[in-house]
């Protein structure tokens, strides 16, 4: 993944199933999205009742994302969550593995823009 960083040409994305949290009463499900991460950052896209969204957070808008393994409020399901001004996203790769790789990636894709754009 470093390498694939440092030559401009990382690219990694899974579907995943995508929980909302708007507020602190209850998980909305949102169904299927696709999560891509690359060296524009994350980029989520997704249908919910017909209508697309789309959410996405730029290398250095993000030093680290929460992982979290076997999370108790979701069936003990391995989770990334992604929050915003107005809702917290929650997105649970069939495979956990995948959360990990989305955690280091995050950091080195911070660190790679630090250090060379800013």
């Amino acid at each position: 993944m470093c390498k694939e960083i440092k030559s401009n040409n990382y690219e990694f994305s899974f579907a995943s199933h995508v929980l909302s949290m708007p507020h602190p009463k209850r998980f909305i499900n949102l169904g299927i999205a696709s999560f891509t991460q690359n060296m524009n950052g994350i980029c989520i896209r997704g249908n919910y009742k017909g209508k697309d969204y789309f959410l996405e957070k730029h290398p250095l808008e993000n030093y680290s994302i929460h992982v979290e393994y076997s999370f108790p409020y979701l069936k003990k399901k391995d989770i990334v969550s992604i929050s915003t001004n107005n809702d917290t996203l929650f997105f649970i790769p069939e495979e956990s593995h995948k959360i990990q790789k989305v955690l280091l990636a995050t950091e080195e894709l911070y660190k790679y823009f630090k250090r060379n754009f800013e």
